[in-house]
């Protein structure tokens, strides 16, 4: 009896663990996020829904396609508004887009999100409340 208890859990464990791989939805889908590094207190968020990536970059709003597995993040071209602003918030905002540009990792901690890019740099994002 034991026996078929155990292969009848792990029976419906492989379904709904196959389930939720083939709706494609990532662990970050239709969560918002907020930057906590390198800029802490700014207003830069960061949104993944229907496989689109948005957020606001400290003067600027971007936007583009994502997708993600496992831990690597691929980002199609990214489109960008063109406001001008403060030299030192155009600078962090310059920062932040050559992360995603070059972008490679997005790993998961609890509620927050690294994202790393190729040549090491990285934004840390805590899950909006």
């Amino acid at each position: 009896m034991k026996k078929i208890f155990t292969l009848a859990l792990l029976t419906l464990s492989m379904i709904f663990t196959g389930c939720s791989a083939l709706s494609g939805k990532s662990a970050v889908e239709g969560k918002t996020y907020t930057m906590v590094s390198p800029y802490v207190n700014s207003e830069m968020t960061l949104s993944f829904n229907e496989g689109q990536i948005a957020g606001f970059a400290g003067v600027n709003r971007f936007f583009g396609p994502y997708k993600l597995k496992g831990e690597v993040l691929e980002l199609g071209a990214l489109g960008m508004t063109r406001m001008a602003g403060p030299l030192p918030e155009m600078q962090k905002e310059d920062f932040v887009i050559s992360v995603f540009n070059g972008a490679e990792k997005l790993v998961p901690q609890g509620e927050f999100i690294t994202i790393t890019s190729k040549d090491g740099k990285s934004l840390k994002y805590r899950i909006k409340k």
